[in-house]
């Protein structure tokens, strides 16, 4: 669900031909047209990925047991980014392209914008992110505004749409 969607993308609005004769079985249209208007608000509004890494102190790619996520995409292994530290505080968190969604239909993964935040009390940090199309790149400062590692292992969680 990565595009914005509106009522008429899901073949709404109906109208009934007839009478709903036995609501188990049949659907009104007016609840159809319901459903499809909320589906369609909840692809403008949603976070399309949530995930959370350990940091590490070398240039290389985080470990993916250190990383989780919940996105549009799933929540699985498969689904992870993969998360990189490429320089001091620095990082980068690169989703696939593309994705299968439960209809089996190619879904881009194309983010607009991302936010984080240190989430490993004692440590404190700020995060700051950038994104391009797939990639999300990640900084990491102490309270000084300079480029911190923070303490190995901190957990550090990143919020995308």
């Amino acid at each position: 669900m990565t595009t914005n969607r509106t009522l008429e993308d899901y073949g709404a609005p109906y109208e009934d031909a007839e009478a709903i004769e036995n609501p188990l079985v049949e659907q009104s249209s007016a609840k159809y047209n319901r459903h499809a208007e909320d589906t369609a608000q909840m692809s403008r509004t949603t976070t399309r990925a949530n995930f959370s890494f350990l940091t590490i102190t070398s240039v290389a790619t985080v470990s993916a047991a250190n990383v989780a996520v919940r996105s549009h995409a799933g929540n699985g292994s498969s689904e992870k980014p993969v998360v990189a530290r490429t320089a001091l505080g620095q990082y980068t968190a690169t989703f696939d392209a593309t994705y299968l969604d439960g209809l089996g239909e190619s879904e881009s993964n194309v983010f607009f914008w991302a936010t984080g935040a240190v989430a490993s009390p004692p440590a404190i940090g700020h995060v700051q992110c950038t994104v391009s199309s797939n990639v999300i790149s990640i900084l990491l400062t102490d309270m000084t505004g300079a480029a911190a590692d923070l303490t190995l292992g901190t957990k550090i969680i990143i919020w995308a749409d």
